[in-house]
């Protein structure tokens, strides 16, 4: 069983330990890594599909997106490497920590939360778009 202090390796051979839990769901638990821009996902249960499709995400990244002044617009928690317990078998993935952002889900309900509204103070349905839009050149 995979918990806090556990060893995990990634598909290089680069071996991540895993620190204090930042959260748990459904699906399964997120670790802070020593590197602090990092953390790892840890499913309760994985197959081969799960495996074969964040491959896939680790080899084709997306960019960060900025605006033209160079200001953050869109940063992804999108997978950097797959991991793997003691015996090989996959259990997770590694990716970027995005703090101080808001979930694109708040956008697109509406910039309803106080922390959306104070990003987006002249909110449109228009801004929907602009982020549907970037978000799928992003991920294309």
């Amino acid at each position: 069983m995979i918990t806090q202090n556990s060893i995990v390796t990634g598909r290089n051979g680069f071996r991540y330990q895993l620190g204090t839990v930042l959260g748990s769901g459904g699906e399964g638990t997120v670790y802070r890594l020593q590197n602090p821009q990092l953390v790892a996902k840890i499913y309760k249960t994985a197959d081969s599909s799960l495996e074969h499709k964040l491959r896939y995400m680790v080899d084709h990244p997306i960019p960060t997106v900025v605006d033209q002044s160079g200001n953050l617009i869109l940063k992804a928690a999108w997978p950097q490497d797959v991991l793997f317990d003691g015996n090989g078998h996959f259990v997770g993935y590694i990716m970027p920590i995005v703090e101080g952002g808001i979930d694109i889900f708040e956008i697109e309900r509406g910039c309803t939360s106080a922390k959306a509204k104070s990003l987006f103070p002249n909110y449109t349905w228009r801004l929907n778009v602009l982020v549907a839009r970037n978000l799928a050149a992003s991920v294309n």
